[in-house]
């Protein structure tokens, strides 16, 4: 998907259920999660750096190397 397909989806608004759909699937596109990593997707997982920026560390015990994505304005949305 190009960043102008992006944008286009961005600027667009529905109601209800379409409107939840649009933005969990940005939220997917900009972080690279999957929508089963979304859907487990806790508070929790959501923490504050050093440096004052938030992240999602969604790290699990089975998993080799952790999940660690820096939140980017986009995604807090």
């Amino acid at each position: 998907m190009t960043e102008l397909e992006l944008q286009k989806i961005e600027h667009l608004s529905f109601e209800g259920n379409l409107e939840e759909v649009r933005r969990l699937y940005l939220f997917m596109c900009y972080t690279g999660m999957s929508y089963g990593e979304v859907f487990n997707l806790k508070q929790e997982h959501i923490e504050l750096g050093e440096n004052g920026r938030r992240f999602i560390d969604n790290s699990e015990e089975k998993q080799i190397l952790p999940i660690v994505l820096p939140c980017v304005t986009k995604p807090r949305k």
